[in-house]
């Protein structure tokens, strides 16, 4: 439910609620990609470079990234 809510934020351009929104799944679920992914793209539209490389960076040094990494 949270992850909808935060998309949804998202979509609606609230970018510091759908932060809000997957920091705290990222919490409970911390290997969870597509919150991670979702995360990094909220960060990035508003504006946190280095939130974005945090957040992104460990997901994409994986071995097992995919090619949009």
């Amino acid at each position: 439910m949270q992850l909808l809510q935060a998309a949804i934020a998202y979509q609606e351009r609230n970018y510091e609620s759908a932060i809000r929104k997957l920091s705290e799944l990222i919490e409970y679920q911390p290997a969870n990609r597509n919150a991670l992914r979702l995360l990094g793209a909220a960060q990035f539209r508003s504006g946190d470079m280095a939130a974005v490389i945090d957040t992104l960076g460990p997901l994409a040094a994986r071995g097992d990234a995919d090619s949009y990494m």
